[in-house]
């Protein structure tokens, strides 16, 4: 065995290693990875939707920081959980990407990574796009910046690259398996066949709700949901606080465009559910991003909310993302008070109100006037008038809500009861004056202290 190389041989060996050198720099990172571990499945994709992407990824690891990444030929799908109660599953929009390649005898690959780093190198590229865009005055949605993602089955990283017409940056992220089949299929999936109740709602109406439940530190929350009944025209969507300064209820606003649908099946005439909402509260990223929420449950407690996160850039073909949220609710059985209470109060309000009128018009030497169909919960110590004008957005803002004049016979002559509306206005001041500073209503849904 020659232990030594001639000269002539080696330069000749420097020049071959030079030359494939060369060649080797020339092939991409997932050509080269092919070639040298005879792997028979790799991925490629391209896009320029940088902030779409950082606000799906954003929204997913408010749930787990690990997921697992699902890759087939028709798109990419994100799934993560958390303690086996809550579980969130993104299926990202296909139009987004300008190519898209799954090569190999698979139909699919899965990784699991740490999604909360890459969700950090996202939204740093997307946070540099959006100060551009403001200085430029304009929106690019991200499309001035490439990203480029390539796969090579087990055991490869997941390598992200940005670039631009300046400077191009590649990452590598570590990938592992994840042997836990419960991510992806999970027995508090909602089943379709037995749901118990059907909502669609205004994302931007739920997420002012869900902060002004945040505010108020809420620990249980209470949903109250009634479909409509002979003696209700309206469905109602009531949001129950309980928390360390006591328990406040939030009224879903019954317009037609804001509650769209809401459906109680099996026979029901309406459904009381709970939650813990620290956990609950997980989902208001995803809400703030989306326009419309659909929520549903089954018969056996599986809470299900589906959120359509659209595209900034708004491109031709895209329909958005789905984001669908599966969750557990809490047991009610240690909780028979508030549950009564609930129903109580909403079965005695028509009674409170028309009690509390009679005695303020008494008072004035009025005769009594038969109360106005309320749609909102009427308290023994608080009276709501009924809106003359539509809901809107603008109208949960606005703090006076004004009714028109009554007009009452007496002696034969037509008088307008202006006394009892500046009556009431005064009471109303003096109320606000001595409200809690407390209870705080940022806007979106109507607040109201039950008992404290």
């Amino acid at each position: 065995m020659n232990l030594f190389v001639n000269d002539d041989e080696s330069d000749d060996n420097n020049n071959d290693n030079v030359r494939n050198n060369i060649v080797s720099d020339r092939i991409p990172p997932s050509s080269r990875s092919n070639n040298q571990t005879n792997r028979t499945t790799s991925f490629t994709a391209s896009t320029n939707q940088i902030i779409h992407l950082a606000d799906i990824l954003t929204s997913i690891t408010t749930i787990h920081n690990n997921a697992i990444i699902i890759i087939k030929k028709d798109g990419i799908s994100i799934h993560a959980t958390y303690n086996h109660i809550t579980n969130v599953s993104a299926t990202l929009d296909p139009n987004i990407f300008s190519l898209y390649k799954l090569i190999g005898d698979e139909e699919e690959l899965q990784l699991g990574v740490d999604l909360n780093i890459i969700s950090q190198c996202f939204n740093s590229v997307a946070n540099n796009l959006t100060k551009k865009d403001d200085m430029n005055d304009g929106s690019t949605g991200g499309s001035n910046i490439n990203c480029y993602i390539s796969y090579n089955g087990l055991g490869s990283p997941l390598i992200i690259e940005f670039e631009d017409n300046l400077i191009s940056e590649k990452l590598e992220f570590y990938t592992f398996y994840i042997d836990d089949d419960d991510i992806i299929n999970s027995d508090i999936s909602i089943n379709y066949q037995n749901l118990a109740m059907e909502l669609l709602v205004k994302s931007d109406i739920l997420y002012n709700l869900l902060t002004d439940l945040n505010q108020i530190q809420t620990q249980d929350l209470f949903i109250y949901a009634a479909s409509a009944t002979t003696t209700s025209t309206h469905p109602q969507l009531h949001f129950i606080s309980n928390g360390p300064i006591g328990t406040s209820k939030l009224i879903f606003p019954n317009e037609k465009t804001i509650i769209e649908k809401l459906l109680i099946h099996q026979g029901q005439s309406f459904i009381i559910s709970k939650f813990n909402y620290i956990t609950f509260y997980k989902i208001a990223k995803a809400v703030k991003l989306s326009s419309k929420a659909k929520i549903l449950k089954d018969s056996m407690g599986n809470f299900n909310i589906q959120l359509l996160i659209k595209n900034p850039a708004r491109l031709a073909n895209s329909n958005g993302s789905l984001i669908s949220f599966n969750m557990l609710e809490l047991d009610q059985d240690n909780n028979e008070y508030m549950l009564e209470y609930i129903l109580d109060e909403l079965q005695q309000q028509p009674e409170d109100y028309e009690s509390q009128l009679t005695r303020s018009r008494s008072n004035l030497g009025h005769p009594p006037l038969p109360p106005p169909q309320q749609q909102s919960v009427i308290l023994p110590t608080q009276v709501i008038p009924q809106l003359r004008n539509p809901l809107s957005l603008d109208s949960f803002r606005t703090q006076g809500i004004s009714q028109p004049p009554v007009h009452i016979q007496n002696a034969g002559v037509q008088v307008t009861a202006t006394v009892y509306d500046h009556n009431k206005k005064r009471r109303r001041d003096e109320e606000e004056e001595d409200k809690d500073e407390s209870i705080k209503n940022v806007g979106g849904a109507v607040e109201i202290p039950l008992f404290l």
